[in-house]
């Protein structure tokens, strides 16, 4: 049940924001349209979002199934994550660096990324959600 609860929480409280071209393809319009830069909005973006990611005074009624393509765009993202390596014992520095303390070390061993999802399932239906990997 906690599980459950933590994966739900993990899906309505994001941490971080992202973009994706999912509503730009959909709409025709360039990303320029609604980011300042990625992912910040500008004014039309927002009123975009707070719309449900349609356009503003436009009702999508047009239910999945019926639709010619279902638009939806994921985009992977890599990243590599610092490691802290301390050395409280007498164990084998990164080379180059003296015994003992502590080394940042960037390392591609534990590299990892997301992929983001989104598009919209038709009237007031819509969705953007991440998976990391």
């Amino acid at each position: 049940m906690i599980t459950v609860g933590v994966i739900l929480s993990s899906l309505i409280l994001p941490t971080k924001l992202g973009a994706i071209p999912a509503f730009a393809r959909k709409h025709g319009k360039p990303c320029q349209t609604c980011h300042v830069s990625e992912p910040k909005l500008n004014a039309f973006g927002e009123l975009f979002r707070a719309n449900g990611y349609q356009l503003p005074g436009t009702i999508e009624d047009t239910p999945p199934w019926s639709m010619r393509r279902i638009v939806m765009a994921a985009m992977l993202h890599e990243m590599v994550v610092d490691r802290k390596i301390e050395s409280k014992m007498r164990a084998v520095p990164p080379p180059g660096l003296p015994s003992g303390g502590e080394y940042h070390v960037r390392s591609f061993r534990n590299a990892g990324g997301h992929v983001w999802f989104g598009g919209t399932f038709g009237k007031n239906l819509s969705f953007m959600t991440s998976l990391g990997v």
